[in-house]
């Protein structure tokens, strides 16, 4: 009986030991058990509400009762994430009434930038305002859940002689409130 030997040699016995280790290995290694951790992701409720002026004059022609003075134009802008009010979403009010002068605001042309709500008139038309908060605009939901806004609109607003008026000048505050809630 002949027994017939083969002997192969390796070249490079590091790279052959390198081979049958990853190789060995590989067939070992396998997923450890998961763990599940809880993640929370937050956008924090945001409104940013501006006006492009800060102060403006109404000047009466003449004195004369059932005289308008000149209108003025404020355009203002809001970007807001969680407005879930629909009804009157911007108020305005007068800190004092002013003596037989009735001043007016209308709510002009909303320009939607983005979001999935947009705002309409309230009133049509010039409304008064009065030292009580007065709706000026309302939401309306265009897509989704309709509670974010980013867009600009302009307010006009006007006085009216109630009475023949004295010579003077009245000051007063305006605030123009955005109400997402």
């Amino acid at each position: 009986m002949t027994a017939s030997f083969r002997v192969s040699s390796v070249k490079n016995p590091s790279l052959f030991g390198a081979f049958f280790l990853s190789v060995w290995l590989w067939g070992s290694w396998g997923y450890s058990q998961g763990t599940e951790v809880q993640l929370e992701i937050a956008s924090n409720p945001s409104i940013n509400f501006t006006a492009d002026r800060s102060s403006f004059a109404l000047n009466f022609p003449n004195f004369t009762q059932g005289s308008v003075t000149n209108l003025v134009e404020v355009n203002y802008s809001v970007t807001a994430n969680n407005v879930i009010r629909t009804k009157d979403v911007v108020l305005a009010k007068l800190d004092e009434a002013f003596p037989n002068i009735a001043l007016e605001a209308q709510f002009d042309s909303y320009n939607k930038l983005g979001g999935d709500a947009h705002l309409v008139p309230t009133h049509n038309g010039f409304v008064a305002l009065t030292t009580q908060d007065v709706g000026l605009a309302d939401k309306v939901k265009d897509e989704g859940n309709g509670t974010m806004l980013d867009g600009t609109f302009v307010i006009r607003y006007q006085a009216e002689a109630l009475e023949d008026q004295p010579a003077g000048q009245h000051i007063r505050t305006l605030t123009v409130v955005f109400a997402d809630t």
